[in-house]
């Protein structure tokens, strides 16, 4: 951004303060008043966090507004900047608001804020000529490079999930700039592994090794492997690879075994995967007890297999020192930190929730889990529109995410107050549940689709008699400020009235 004769130029807009004007690429900009009076006020104090009071005090002198006005005024001005430019205007919470002159694009894995454009690198699962408990393996075992590769920070590094599900043609409908292939063959009790590094503009392979290794030896490539590619890719890139070791991974191939076949279960819906899942983490913990990551989603597993925030407190303090152990074990590895992020938060302490998922996305910035568990916690804060744009950029860099992303985004949406999308991304939820169904009763109300809203709470209580939307919702959303709580119950009373007055309550 820079300011020439009075005019101020910023990603394509140009601002005269003077004329009262606003346009794009020569263009004039429909905007409200207000909006341009605060565009002004930021963009005159660019680079600077301008306090919420003097931002109010600049935009409606004389005039008491709330902050709900200030944060809907943000929102209109985002909204004209649109979606390659709103990341500019930037949040702090409890603070004020900045014009972003170094974010000139959206805050997403695509730049950097130095102005280089970070590569964009995809691992997809090893082809494995073998059976079925080798092609697992080697899965996750390409799923653990690819989060090695996260912790460079000159890769923006395409989500493991999204990966496994990319056609021949992926990495370019992901925007790829490289991708990451493997063919294992296996001989006996060794294994012949070849990796390729292709660059898709061109198809141009850049870089290719063959290694051949046994049981023991095959869980050296994560730690080889990321340092091979970075070694090719790096000279194209601003910063230099981290040289610090993968921390948090068992000697023992074993106690890998159980632990992806662990995770695996947790990934899954239905009746008894999450035990599964714990009984598979404690068997790996005996072979390996200082198996950190094992240790850390074993403090997650135990908490969502009773109840995620009503489980019993002896099953949350457990979490809590595993989580904690996981963390002291392997400081250095970001999901450890997510799981000791999401134990605080399942136990009410949102402060320390969110400063271990912030850490989990300083560590691994790309790591679209982290991202996903975040927004939950800042919904529950009352963040609504914070959290709604980190759920976006997760699913933006995830496109082939886990189906509870779209319960992040509900939440975010209806904290924000954008019931529509709240009730899209409800609908796309599987299964179904009595929390669900309330949880659309109550968007559709506050939406003003009574018809909508009392439906659903029929379908909440036709799958639990017993079900009580307004008690039992109230006690399974976890926001910290009653007045959300409050909006909550509101939308669920609403639909329950809606459906009183059509006769079938």
């Amino acid at each position: 951004m820079q300011e020439e004769t009075g005019t101020i130029h910023f990603a394509g807009f140009s601002l005269d303060p003077a004329r009262g004007t606003l346009e794009h690429d020569g263009v004039p900009v429909e905007i409200r008043a207000k909006t341009y009076a605060l565009l002004t006020q930021l963009a005159a104090h660019r680079g600077a966090v301008v306090q919420k009071e003097s931002l109010m005090a600049a935009v409606w002198p004389g005039v008491f507004v709330s902050d709900d006005t200030l944060t809907q005024t943000i929102k209109d001005l985002r909204r004209v900047l649109g979606p390659e430019t709103r990341h500019i205007v930037r949040t702090f919470p409890r603070r004020g608001y900045m014009l972003d002159i170094a974010r000139t694009v959206p805050a997403s894995p695509s730049s950097t804020g130095s102005g280089v454009r970070e590569l964009r690198l995809a691992v997809l699962p090893f082809g494995v000529d073998g059976d079925d408990g080798d092609d697992r393996l080697f899965r996750d075992i390409a799923e653990e490079v690819t989060y090695g590769l996260a912790r460079y920070r000159t890769l923006a590094v395409i989500s493991p999930y999204s990966a496994l599900g990319l056609s021949p043609d992926g990495p370019r409908e992901v925007h790829a700039d490289y991708v990451v292939r493997g063919r294992v063959r296996r001989a006996g009790d060794r294994y012949r592994i070849s990796v390729y590094l292709t660059e898709t503009s061109g198809m141009r392979q850049i870089w290719g090794e063959t290694f051949t290794l046994d049981e023991t030896e095959v869980l050296t490539l994560e730690n080889t492997l990321p340092r091979r590619i970075i070694q090719r890719v790096a000279a194209t890139a601003e910063e230099s690879a981290m040289d610090a070791p993968l921390s948090g991974r068992p000697a023992d191939i074993q106690a890998f075994r159980h632990f992806v076949t662990a995770r695996r279960y947790l990934r899954d819906v239905g009746p008894g995967v999450n035990e599964a899942a714990c009984d598979h983490l404690r068997e790996a913990l005996k072979i390996d007890p200082d198996f950190a990551i094992a240790l850390g989603y074993l403090a997650l597993a135990e908490v969502i297999a009773a109840g995620y925030g009503s489980a019993p407190k002896e099953v949350l303090d457990r979490a809590l020192v595993n989580a904690s152990r996981a963390v002291a074990l392997a400081p250095e590895e970001a999901r450890c930190h997510r799981m000791l992020g999401l134990v605080h938060q399942f136990r009410r302490e949102t402060g320390a929730a969110e400063f271990h998922a912030r850490h989990a996305l300083e560590l691994n910035p790309y790591d679209t889990d982290t991202m996903a568990a975040l927004s939950y916690m800042l919904s529950n804060q009352g963040r609504g529109l914070e959290a709604l744009e980190l759920c976006r950029r997760a699913i933006e860099l995830n496109p082939f995410h886990p189906m509870w992303y779209f319960l992040d985004l509900a939440v975010a949406a209806f904290t924000a107050g954008d019931y529509g999308l709240s009730i899209e991304s409800l609908l796309r939820l599987a299964p179904r549940g009595p929390m669900r169904e309330t949880r659309l009763a109550a968007a559709y109300a506050l939406a003003g689709r009574t018809d909508e809203a009392a439906r659903h709470i029929d379908a909440a209580l036709a799958l639990d008699p017993a079900w009580d939307p307004v008690k039992d919702g109230a006690e399974a959303v976890e926001y910290v400020n009653p007045a959300d709580t409050a909006r909550f119950v509101e939308g669920v009373r609403r639909a329950l009235a809606a459906r009183q007055g059509t006769g079938t309550l």
